[in-house]
């Protein structure tokens, strides 16, 4: 499998959970290090 997509799906399941549980949008953004979602 690709590094990257590795990377890609990690980074999705955390911002889904995160979502789930009820994290604040702009808290994920900044724990990802991201400008703009």
């Amino acid at each position: 499998m690709n590094p990257h997509a590795k990377v890609h799906t990690l980074h999705h399941s955390c911002v889904s959970q995160g979502l789930e549980q009820g994290t604040d949008l702009s808290e994920i953004q900044h724990l990802l290090g991201h400008v703009s979602l």
